[in-house]
């Protein structure tokens, strides 16, 4: 399965090098924040109670966050550029872990919340969630497994938050 993740992965390096640079950084470093300014949209449209919504996605994003610390903890995988050796499309510390991605984790929290809060904004914010992971591999600083793992950490968070908000448990 790993050997399968490095070949998938490494297509999608030799892409990101022929696709223009500002369009791979933008992809891997500020869509996440679009998707922030999207977020404080649609809560300000559409939510009863906007502070409600702010922090149960806080609280989803730093479970995310707290269970990728974990999951990488165990299972530190090095970046792919050093591990193939290439040098990243966007600054990222060599240092720093792979697995599992916290772009991904983040921003998969914040499309699914969406989608199960506010269905009629969901396709937005999937597919914003999926030119982050994109981007992050194209930029050579994850493996599509690495992505994968931070999107389904993500979901489960933000399905565990409201599932918590709605038995009482959590606001």
């Amino acid at each position: 399965m790993q050997n399968i993740d490095f070949q998938l992965s490494n297509f999608f390096f030799e892409i990101g090098r022929s696709v223009p640079l500002w369009i791979v950084v933008f992809l891997a470093t500020y869509s996440i924040w679009i998707i922030g300014a999207c977020v404080l949209l649609v809560f300000r449209k559409r939510s009863n109670n906007f502070f409600k919504d702010l922090l149960l996605l806080f609280c989803a994003t730093v479970l995310a966050y707290f269970l990728n610390f974990i999951v990488g903890h165990f299972f530190f995988r090095d970046r792919p550029f050093v591990s193939f050796g290439f040098d990243p499309l966007i600054g990222a510390p060599h240092t720093a872990k792979s697995f599992p991605s916290d772009h991904a984790a983040i921003a998969w929290t914040a499309a699914c919340y969406i989608f199960i809060r506010y269905k009629k904004s969901a396709c937005v914010f999937l597919v914003l969630a999926l030119l982050v992971c994109l981007g992050r591999v194209l930029a050579g600083v994850h493996y599509i497994g690495d992505v994968a793992s931070g999107a389904v950490i993500g979901s489960i968070s933000s399905l565990l938050v409201i599932y918590l908000a709605k038995k009482r448990i959590l606001f």
